[in-house]
C-alpha cells in the first residue's frame, strides 16, 4: 500500500467516526423531543386541565361562602323574629304593657 491509500484510509475512517458521533447526537436529539413531547402533552391534557379547574372552584368558594351566609342570617332573623313574637304574645296574655321602642 502506497501513502495515497493510508491517507485515504484515515480519511475514510475519521469520516465514519464523524458519521457515527453524528449519529449518536441525532439519535440523542431524538430522545429528547419525543421526552419534550411527553411532557407537553401531560401540560396540555393533565396539568392545565387540572390547574383550570382548581381555580374555577376557587373563585367559586367565595360566592358560596356569600349564599351560605345569606342564608343563614336569613334563619337568624326569622327564629329571632318568632321567638320575639313568642314573648310578645306571652307579655301580651298575662297582661304586661311591652313596648319594642325602648321606653
Amino acid at each position: 500500500m502506497n501513502q495515497y491509500h493510508v491517507l485515504n484510509d484515515i480519511y475514510i475512517s475519521e469520516g465514519i467516526v464523524r458519521a457515527v458521533g453524528i449519529e449518536t447526537t441525532m439519535k440523542r436529539l431524538l430522545h429528547e423531543i419525543e421526552s419534550t413531547k411527553r411532557r407537553v402533552n401531560a401540560l396540555e391534557f393533565k396539568v392545565i386541565p387540572e390547574l383550570k379547574e382548581a381555580t374555577a372552584f376557587i373563585t367559586m368558594q367565595p360566592d358560596e361562602i356569600e349564599r351560605n351566609e345569606k342564608v343563614r342570617l336569613k334563619k337568624i332573623k326569622a327564629k329571632s323574629r318568632a321567638w320575639s313574637l313568642f314573648y310578645f304574645t306571652r307579655y301580651i296574655r298575662w297582661g304586661m304593657n311591652v313596648s319594642f321602642n325602648g321606653q
